[in-house]
Formats: structure tokens, C-alpha cells, sequence
């Protein structure tokens, strides 16, 4: 028994650090205070995933690891989380970070510059609206978070030169496009984007990088299957 709580008072928490990315210390101090019901906690039965909803629960905060150092700290490494995109719905402006979780509202857009529109239209140019509200993951119409994801991941470092992504619903049901516009002028257009999808971004994202400079400020790059099912991408340019 005095073993059992010798090993109990080792591995009990005593240090909590938190290394905090932020612009206010204040929010350190909250998630201090916040984790201290932890201390004295055998560290081995601490739960990590019970910390990171406490943490995110009421704050616009990323924990990125929550880690153990043995015998008695736990290291908790956190997040503001950055826009990168916003949408324009029918009651204001939406603003969300690179996992869809919207942060932010305004009546109009403000300093959008650097960050990347979403639009929903359908061919004949009406808005298609998607579900957003604060404090909640941005859902895409359709359920199309994934696919959306899977190709920004297609454009790499190129990503950050996605000014807009449009996604056009046709009158074919479950059938769409994806329309990337890019900071230097020229579009990349996925039709029929609802059949190989990934490997369509990826041609479309060969294409653009093989572009001279002079040709990526205008035209339009579109993708889509041949025939006999290869994936075509072809740059039209009216300069």
C-alpha cells in the first residue's frame, strides 16, 4: 500500500504549461485557470480528448497536442484559429478557418484581401445557400466539405493563389462544378465534378502550373473526361 501511493504522488499532475499562438494573454490565463482541476490527477488517467472539448467548447481555440511528461506535467499547445475563408450569406458574412469552423460574422466584408471566397450558385447564376452559424463546422451544400478538402490538397503551395471557389450545381441531379479562381486571372473549371473528382483537380492543377507566366492572367483551364475516360485539361486563352 505506501508503494501504491508513492507511485500515486510521483505520477500525480503538478505542472500544467500551456504554449498559447495568440494575440491576447488573457486567453492563457482562462485555459490555466481552467485546467487546474487537473492537478493532482494521476496523469495517467487524464483524458485528452475530455481536455480539448473543455478548452474549444466556448472559444475560437485549436488544441493542437496534449501531451504528458513524465512523471508529473502536462504540456498543452494551443491555437487561435486563423481565417482563410468567408462566404456572403443572406444574413451577413461568414469567416472560417481551414477546418470549417466558422469564427466570425459581419454585415459586410471586411478585410478579405488574403482570404479565400466561397460562392454556391446554381447554372443559371442563383445563390445556393449553405448552413453556417457561429460556433459550428461550415457545412457546403450537398455535403461537399470532403471533396472541396480533397482539392485544395491537390493544389499544394498553389493553394494560397485561390482567390475563389465556385461550386456550380446543374440541372443533372448530384452533378456539379468546382471553379478555382486564381490571384493571377485564369480559372480552372471541373465539370461533371461528382465523377473523379481528384484525379480531374489534379490534371487541371498540372495545367495551371505549366502555364507561362503571361497565360495565367487570362482564360479559363477546364477539365473534364474524354470519351474513352481520360481526364482532358485544355487552357483557352482570350488575350
Amino acid at each position: 500500500m505506501i508503494c501504491v501511493l508513492c507511485l500515486k504522488e510521483l505520477f500525480s499532475v503538478k505542472d500544467i504549461s500551456v504554449v498559447y499562438t495568440v494575440t491576447s494573454q488573457d486567453g492563457a490565463e482562462e485555459v490555466l485557470s481552467l485546467l487546474e482541476k487537473y492537478k493532482g490527477e494521476s496523469i495517467f488517467l487524464i483524458d485528452s480528448n475530455e481536455i480539448r472539448e473543455e478548452i474549444t467548447s466556448n472559444r475560437y481555440l485549436k488544441v493542437i497536442s496534449v501531451e504528458r511528461k513524465y512523471p508529473n506535467e502536462l504540456v498543452i499547445n494551443l491555437e487561435e484559429r486563423a481565417e482563410k475563408y468567408y462566404y456572403q450569406a443572406e444574413d451577413g458574412v461568414y469567416y472560417f478557418d481551414e477546418e470549417y469552423f466558422v469564427v466570425r460574422k459581419s454585415a459586410v466584408p471586411e478585410n478579405c484581401e488574403l482570404l479565400t471566397q466561397f460562392v454556391f450558385t446554381d447554372l443559371n447564376g442563383n445563390n445556393v445557400y449553405a448552413d453556417c452559424q457561429l460556433k459550428s463546422v461550415f457545412t457546403f451544400p450537398n455535403e461537399l466539405n470532403d471533396d472541396v478538402n480533397d482539392c485544395i490538397a491537390e493544389f499544394g503551395d498553389s493553394g494560397d493563389n485561390i482567390q475563389q471557389i465556385g461550386i456550380v450545381f446543374t440541372a443533372e441531379e448530384g452533378n456539379y462544378r468546382v471553379r478555382f479562381n486564381m490571384t493571377e486571372g485564369v480559372i480552372i473549371e471541373i465539370r461533371n465534378a461528382n465523377t473523379n473528382l481528384t484525379a480531374k483537380v489534379e490534371e487541371g492543377v498540372k495545367c495551371y502550373l505549366s502555364l507561362e507566366e503571361a497565360r495565367k492572367i487570362d482564360g479559363v483551364v477546364v477539365v473534364d473526361s474524354l470519351a474513352d475516360g481520360r481526364v482532358n485539361a485544355t487552357h483557352t486563352f482570350n488575350g
